[in-house]
């Protein structure tokens, strides 16, 4: 690429190239490593491997991943490892980089790392450098290649004295699918000289956008609950490796300059050290001083905060590492007109450069202190566990294997000591059963994790949260979990410590049965019941308990169940049983035998109160006004979990889509700006005439004020008048903020939106501001919040009475068609098993609510 004069002028305002530059001359090396001298010629240079360096244009994935080959090809200093794929089959890589004597005893290191977390002290450092989880904030791993060369094939003396003591992992892209769909977005739209215009087509990335991965999850959101490819497979390399400081490289909005943490110290994790930000603060010197040096500006100690576990750079925090967080201003494309002046992609670059050798640089010369304070974390860790109001924590389901085991992959992904009941036991009231229950001892290294996992916090230093305020694991997976003391412990039977998932105890199948029988009660029957009805299987479904004809008496199905008789169908007997036996595999789930029509207690086979269900034909809208990642939880609930096919719609062609073609549409969060009145128009065209709509969060209130549904929002206006210092407008307005709180809701379980939970309340993760009325009609809301609503987190006490009492589901008929609403999202970042249910109800039992419960009035 050739910079035309007027470029180069930008360029050397913003600091990125120690000349001006003529038109003809192309970028160089040096404009981002001025003093790059002594290098070793055998390595590769980005633009000889390449054709062109980063800068020029955005690398796509593949470019980088090659490049790293190349590296850890022509480097004795590079060793590479691909440790997962993404969703669309992208390679993720870690490069592995110090002297060839350091990396030939790996497996050494590995071994000193693991005896780290019992309180011993490791003589080598590891820094881990982590670039873009978010693939639209591109500099992050485009810089990523420029710092794998420098520290590949440079010769300088800082460099080689790292190096000899010093492990530094790599990992270049986090978030390849993400970047893929950026890159080609700002490249496709690029012709020198870069065009600055904020309103350029560059510059207004379409829908999804590339921050998302495939499924438009937010992954810097991900390495706590970790249900995505790329998060499991860097959560494994994490632990192995428990690298002492480890960053986390962003953009954030053009107008701003550069961000490195500390942030905000009201917001801080109480659970993570003091002397952890101590550290970070000790760091910012460097930072400072280097971006100094090339004249360029920052800040810190401002906007962003450490109190979310499940980030790049608080995730660390709680394990032992120091987590820092960096945010360039984003050109997002080539160069942008912002207000500090035209922002340039090199000089995003070369920032981040900057801060990743002064990251280098600082826990070089912290080197000691980071090693014996990770020794003393997992010491302390131990010493608080001792002190901590109960000595460990019991969990446990009966009747979900799936939802139970997600819970333990979870824990077991962290490096938590999970230890099986042998016995069964009953504590406060409660039963947990051998082979369905688990314990987990606070008195372990990962001491603090785990408090933070299973606590309910809900009183705070601060009143704002950047993310959410709670993510107590037990209840977003909808299981009990109980404190007990050290005598409970002692009085429990305790199996080893789980170093892997238990094998799925096969449920029971026995072929050549009248009709077959399995509990709407386990997670998986979902997805069961998805392959049965996609291979055109005739199925049935029984909401309450009953006794069915079996051979030696009866068989007792308890709660709602789904029937499949085979006798009426017994050309595709072969077929249903090899599905049935696949799945009793699989999940565990008992696929009960039935030997004739005739129950001897509740409803016979032939019963018209046993309902037929359908497939249903979904589509999900997408598009402009619709939050990504809300509507891309639905598509991975739907179309990764349980294997139903969605189709996703532009929210913005409703008029001129054919919708018949569907029996349900499902709506998610959003702001649906672009929408027109003909789309409004033609959805509720679509309802009026019989469709079925499932709506959630923001997308309830957008139908009541488009006049699709009737119900009425609480009013949230305020009437204090009392004065107020202009100072205060700020957190006064973060206050009421519902950035992500825990709340309870009491069920109906008689509902068919409630059918197989089995409990009598739920949890929701409240993220929205909008409170249902109920109605008069009390059958139409299955779904109450509580009076006394907060489970764990933040909630304002205007916000809270709001919300008690308030619906949290219900049904409305709209002509022939009917309108489901979730006043929050049941599958909130794919981890929220506890509530995944009510939205395979929607869609495969919504038509059986009675009409006399989809009246409001």
């Amino acid at each position: 690429m050739r910079f035309m004069a007027f470029f180069a002028c930008l360029i050397l305002l913003f600091v990125i190239a120690p000349e001006v530059r003529s038109e003809t001359d192309s970028l160089r090396l040096d404009t981002y490593f001025p003093a790059l001298e002594d290098v070793d010629p055998a390595v590769p240079t980005p633009d000889e491997a390449i054709g062109y360096l980063p800068g020029e244009l955005h690398w796509q994935p593949e470019h980088i991943a090659h490049y790293m080959r190349v590296l850890a090809e022509t480097s004795g200093r590079v060793n590479i490892e691909e440790y997962a794929h993404s969703h669309e089959r992208r390679p993720l890589q870690m490069l592995t980089i110090s002297t060839p004597a350091n990396l030939a005893r790996t497996e050494a290191l590995l071994d000193e790392r693991a005896a780290v977390r019992q309180g011993e002290q490791a003589g080598t450092l590891v820094v881990w450098l982590g670039y873009g989880v978010h693939g639209n904030e591109a500099s992050a791993s485009n810089a990523a290649v420029l710092v794998a060369y420098y520290l590949a094939a440079s010769r300088d003396p800082f460099v080689t004295e790292l190096l000899a003591n010093t492990v530094v992992l790599l990992d270049p892209v986090y978030n390849p699918d993400g970047l893929a769909r950026f890159t080609q977005w700002v490249n496709s739209f690029h012709t020198p000289p870069a065009n600055a215009d904020p309103q350029h087509y560059e510059h207004r990335e379409a829908w999804p956008g590339g921050r998302t991965n495939h499924f438009w999850f937010d992954l810097n959101r991900d390495w706590l609950p970790a249900q995505h490819p790329e998060s499991q497979g860097r959560l494994t390399l994490f632990h192995r490796w428990l690298p002492h400081v480890l960053t986390d490289v962003h953009e954030m909005g053009g107008h701003s300059t550069y961000f490195f943490q500390p942030g905000i110290a009201s917001r801080n994790n109480p659970l993570t050290p003091a002397r952890n930000y101590e550290f970070t603060r000790d760091l910012a010197e460097h930072h400072s001083h280097a971006l100094d040096e090339i004249g360029s500006l920052y800040y810190t100690g401002e906007s962003f905060d450490d109190f979310y576990i499940g980030k790049g750079s608080t995730y660390p925090d709680v394990n032992g590492s120091v987590g820092i967080l960096f945010e360039q201003g984003s050109a997002r494309g080539h160069a942008r007109e912002t207000d500090n002046g035209v922002i340039t992609f090199p000089f995003a670059i070369r920032n981040q450069i900057t801060t990743s050798l002064s990251t280098l640089r600082g826990a070089q010369a912290k080197r000691d202190e980071l090693i014996r304070y990770q020794a003393d974390f997992f010491n302390s860790a131990r010493a608080e566990a001792r002190s901590h109001s109960a000595a460990a924590v019991v969990f446990g389901l009966e009747g979900d294997r799936g939802r139970l085991r997600h819970m333990l992959e979870l824990l077991l992904r962290h490096e938590i000591d999970v230890r099986p009941l042998r016995r069964d036991a009953t504590i406060g009231g409660r039963s947990f059963k051998a082979g369905a229950a688990y314990a987990v001892n606070y008195n372990q290294p990962q001491y603090r994790l785990v408090r933070s996992l299973f606590e309910r916090r809900t009183q705070f230093r601060d009143s704002l949260f950047y993310d959410v305020s709670a993510w107590t694991i037990p209840l977003a997976f909808g299981i009990p979990a109980v404190d007990i003391s050290g005598g409970q412990v002692a009085g429990l039977s305790l199996g080893a410590q789980l170093d892997s998932l238990p094998a799925v105890q096969p449920g029971e199948f026995r072929a050549g049965a009248f009709a077959y029988a399995f509990s709407w009660g386990e997670f998986y029957s979902a997805r069961v019941l998805t392959e049965l009805l996609q291979a055109d299987v005739q199925v049935r479904f029984a909401a309450g308990s009953m006794r069915a004809a079996a051979e030696g008496g009866g068989v007792t199905l308890s709660g709602p169940h789904v029937i499949v008789p085979v006798a009426a169908q017994n050309d595709k007997r072969a077929q249903i049983e090899r599905i049935l036996a696949a799945a009793a595999r699989r999940e565990g789930i008992a696929m009960a035998s039935i030997g004739g029509g005739l129950s001897a207690a509740g409803p016979d086979l032939g019963s018209p109160s046993l309902h037929a269900i359908k497939l249903p034909r979904i589509g999900l809208l997408v598009g402009d006004g619709i939050y990504g990642p809300s509507a891309g939880a639905v598509w991975h609930l739907l179309e990764h979990r349980i294997g139903l096919q969605v189709s996703l719609l532009d929210i913005r062609d409703l008029n001129r889509l054919d919708l018949q073609r569907y029996t349900d549409l499902i709506i998610t969060a959003g702001w649906y700006g672009s929408v027109d009145s003909t789309d409004i128009e033609a959805l509720q065209r679509w309802v009026r005439g019989g469709g079925k709509l499932t709506a959630m969060e923001e997308g309830v209130a957008w139908l009541a004020n488009n006049h699709i549904v009737n119900i009425k929002l609480r009013d949230k206006t305020t009437r204090d008048s009392t004065r107020r210092p202009y100072g205060n407008i700020f957190a006064d307005r973060g206050a009421q903020n519902v950035g992500g709180v825990i709340v309870a809701a009491t069920v109906d379980q008689s509902h068919p939106l409630a059918y197989g939970i089995a409990a009598d309340s739920i949890a929701f993760m409240r993220t929205t501001d909008a409170f249902i009325e109920l109605p008069s009609n009390r059958y139409a809301v299955p779904f109450v919040y509580s009076q006394k609503t907060v489970l764990s987190g933040y909630l304002s006490a205007e916000n809270q009475e709001l919300l008690a009492g308030s619906g949290a589901v219900l049904a409305q008929s709209v002509g022939r068609g009917r309108v489901i609403m979730l006043a929050d999202h049941p599958a909130f970042r794919a981890k929220w098993f506890g509530a995944s249910r009510i939205l395979f109800n929607a869609l495969f039992f919504g038509d059986m609510i009675d009409g006399g419960a989809l009246r409001l009035d």
